[in-house]
């Protein structure tokens, strides 16, 4: 995971975006990994877009109420480059 948070930030450093990740920890651990990226572009707002890890599911519901997710990156559309893609459409 760390390795792809390394390339996200490359994929990034290409729009010129600043970016933090941060984890969501459901109350339950129950649900994917959440992840919120908090992008910033050069006089622009900061904007939030929330990711979920397919493969990383667990059984049961969290109690804990948490944004929908804007995006669902799995193996496929990680390493065919759709999410990046997408990110990249995102940005603007």
């Amino acid at each position: 995971m760390l390795r792809a948070l390394e390339y996200l930030q490359v994929a990034l450093d290409a729009h010129g975006a600043e970016c933090a990740i941060r984890r969501e920890l459901p109350f339950s651990r129950t649900g994917p990994t959440r992840l919120t990226l908090s992008l910033s572009l050069p006089g622009r707002a900061t904007r939030e877009i929330h990711l979920g890890v397919a493969g990383d599911e667990r059984s049961g519901h969290s109690a804990v109420s948490l944004p929908p997710i804007d995006f669902l990156v799995t193996l496929t559309n990680w390493e065919d480059g759709t999410f990046i893609d997408w990110l990249g459409k995102t940005l603007p």
